[in-house]
């Protein structure tokens, strides 16, 4: 009898428990907005642009409207390649201690304090470099395919170059920066014209 019970009363449970029938295929895809891709500005996380330029590739919407979200993501890039210079000097596959011995070898295992502060310095330092380097590369590959994709809009016909500077022309960046950007998103265009399977997947012409 106390087992009929405890099975009535787990049934009842079952039924009073709200259970979540949302496929997988319900959940909202993330998309671009112009507010996380001004994000980049306090963050300078490079990973984000990126993702932003992904999401941009698969959503949907007026070519248009995607041609700004590109447009910031390709300015937001170049400011961040103006205001950082390419770093000088070369990372070092491995840092020896300044009294010598073998590289990469653990700071703990240097005996003398001073050395070894010496030596972690100069660990974080090349580290540092390092990341900075790979943070530049990274931004300016975002930047290129920025670039590249409006080439693919434009011979594709879905945007024109009015649209392009517009789009760009609305940010504050100075003149210089903004005819500069534009130069690059035509030549980057005419290239594209000559060679259409080079570079980024052509985007499909919306349908009359």
């Amino acid at each position: 009898m106390k087992t009929r019970h405890l099975q009535i009363l787990s049934f009842a449970l079952a039924l009073s428990t709200p259970v979540n029938i949302a496929s997988a295929g319900d959940e909202k895809k993330p998309e671009s907005s112009l507010e996380k891709i001004t994000e980049f500005r306090q963050s300078e996380d490079d990973t984000l642009l990126a993702q932003q330029l992904q999401f941009l590739k698969k959503q949907t919407g007026s070519p248009s409207d995607k041609a700004k979200l590109i447009c910031a993501i390709l300015v937001e890039a170049d400011k961040f390649l103006v205001n950082h210079e390419r770093p000088k000097g070369t990372p070092a596959l491995n840092i020896a201690p300044p009294g010598g011995g073998r590289s990469g070898v653990d700071p703990a295992s240097v005996a003398d304090p001073i050395e070894r502060a010496a030596y972690q310095k100069l660990i974080d330092e090349n580290k540092k470099l390092a990341e900075t380097h790979r943070k530049h590369a990274a931004v300016a590959k975002i930047r290129d395919s920025a670039v590249n994709l409006l080439a693919v809009y434009r011979v594709n016909g879905l945007i024109d170059e009015a649209e392009v500077d517009a789009a760009i022309r609305q940010h504050e960046i100075s003149e210089d920066q903004k005819i500069a950007l534009g130069q690059l998103v035509k030549a980057a265009t005419a290239n594209k014209a000559q060679h259409p399977t080079d570079g980024a997947a052509e985007p499909e012409k919306p349908k009359e």
